[in-house]
This record gives structure tokens, sequence and C-alpha cells, in this order.
């Protein structure tokens, strides 16, 4: 919206050879919320800002086929109001400072970020050619990179 070079909005799927994960941000809502679900053969986990809500499937006893579901909720604080991110922000310092202490150049967070880096690398690319669905490449270059079979599946589209 405006005259601005930066996303108001952004969504995303990933297909994955077990599932779909897809995701929506948008800095034009009258309300920061943070809204999650995830979604299962027997369950799903639900997070609106710190409530966090849990669901299970449980079949009932004799295998007469009825289903029954438990539920849990809990509360968590986890400062999701705070966009300036500080706590993670000072956590991922020291764990990059631990890192390079035990010589770790390349290590789980660098791996992460590439990945993010890629990943909003092919949304781009993927909203200039009509959204269509796009394979994530490029992660050969991580060395020893043990999942990398997994993540040559994967696949993005933005719309």
């Amino acid at each position: 919206m405006g005259p601005f070079d930066t996303e108001d909005d952004f969504s995303c799927s990933l297909r994955f050879p077990t599932g779909i994960a897809s995701a929506h941000l948008s800095w034009n809502a009258g309300v920061r919320k943070v809204l999650y679900t995830l979604h299962g053969e027997r369950g799903a986990v639900r997070v609106e800002d710190d409530d966090i809500e849990v669901a299970v499937q449980e079949r009932a006893a004799g295998g007469s086929g009825n289903v029954n579901w438990k539920f849990e909720r809990e509360a968590i604080r986890s400062d999701w109001m705070d966009s300036s991110h500080v706590s993670w922000f000072n956590s991922l310092f020291d764990d990059f400072k631990g890192a390079l202490a035990r010589g770790e150049y390349v290590g789980r967070d660098a791996e992460e970020a590439f990945r993010c880096v890629q990943l909003i690398a092919t949304a781009y690319a993927s909203a200039r050619d009509g959204s269509r669905e796009l394979p994530l490449v490029g992660l050969a270059a991580l060395e020893g990179d043990d999942v990398r079979d997994v993540h040559n599946r994967k696949v993005v589209s933005h719309g």
C-alpha cells in the first residue's frame, strides 16, 4: 500500500512430501495478533497470542469406531506484542558468540538463516512468475546437510 518499496502483506505455501504449510503475514492489520494452527492426522495445535490449545483424537474403547476429542488449553507468556524482538535478538547474539567460541562457523543458526533467505528469494521469484510453484534449490551449498533430500522435494508458491 502506498509508494513504499517494502511489503505490506505476504502469503506463501510450502508443499512437503507429507503436507502443506501456509503462511500469511500482514503489517496492515488493525491490531497486532499472532495466530497459527498445526494440523495432523490425530489432532491439532492452535496458538493465539499467548493461548495454546491442543486437540487430540482418541479412539473410543471397544473398537466401536467412535472418536472422542481431548482438549488441553494453556496460556504461556511469550512477549509476542514486543515487535522489537529484543529478548530473541539478545539470545540469538549470545548463541552466535558461543558458536564462534566453539569454532562452529556454519551451525544450525546459519543454516536456518540461509533457508529463510532462500525462501524469501524463491517467493519473490514465484510472485514475478504469476505465483507459480517453484522448487527450493541451492541447499547443496550447505555441506553436511543431513536433510538435503527432504528439502530438495519442497516447493514454494507466493500469491
